[in-house]
Parts: C-alpha cells; sequence; structure tokens
C-alpha cells in the first residue's frame, strides 16, 4: 500500500439555482419566465493525496451538506470508499459479467 499525506480545506458556499420555464405569450412567441432559486448552504471540500514524491496521487472536489460536526476529511474518506464501491459496480457491469443484463424474475434467484 503507498503511503499518502491527505491535505484537506474546505469552504462554505451558498448555491442557489433560478428556475426557467418557457411559455407562450399573446402573440404565439415563445417567452421565458425566470424564477428565482432558493438559496442553499453546503460545504465545498477539496482533498488531495500526495505521495512521498509530491506527485498528487487522487484530488476530490465535493459539494456536500453534511453538518459541521462531521469533519472534512471524514466526508474525504467515505468519497474515497464511495468511489471504490463505483469502481467496482462499474466493472462488473461492462466486463464480461453482463450484471447489467441479468434480472431477477422472483425471490429463489432463478431468472
Amino acid at each position: 500500500m503507498q503511503k499518502v499525506k491527505i491535505f484537506v480545506n474546505e469552504i462554505e458556499v451558498n448555491i442557489r439555482r433560478d428556475a426557467t420555464k418557457s411559455v407562450l405569450d399573446e402573440d404565439g412567441k415563445r417567452k421565458t419566465i425566470f424564477t428565482a432559486g432558493k438559496s442553499i448552504k453546503a460545504r465545498f471540500v477539496v482533498e488531495r493525496l500526495v505521495d512521498e514524491d509530491n506527485n498528487i496521487v487522487a484530488q476530490w472536489m465535493l459539494l456536500s451538506n453534511v453538518p459541521k460536526e462531521v469533519t472534512a476529511t471524514t466526508i474525504g474518506t467515505w468519497y474515497y470508499h464511495r468511489w471504490k464501491i463505483e469502481s467496482y459496480f462499474k466493472l462488473l457491469k461492462s466486463s464480461g459479467f453482463n450484471l447489467e443484463s441479468w434480472q431477477q424474475r422472483n425471490s429463489n434467484g432463478s431468472v
């Protein structure tokens, strides 16, 4: 296993996304209506893993609404484990296992 240093930083951000809706006006022309979105608070977390030769091994930039009681390092660790799981499922679905096409039709596992 490769030894790495973990560098983590975070900042609180406000995210707002406006909604748009296309409607036809009285003349039959398309008109866009904008509605201001509600602002939400989130944490922008940046985590970088650096090896002994100062090479960047991995880097994550995450948005999270997890409370401040959970450290940014913990959030990065969760993401690391989640990415491992996602990579494993990608392997199962795309490397000859055909997991995506297998569908269970009853409770005893037969297809």
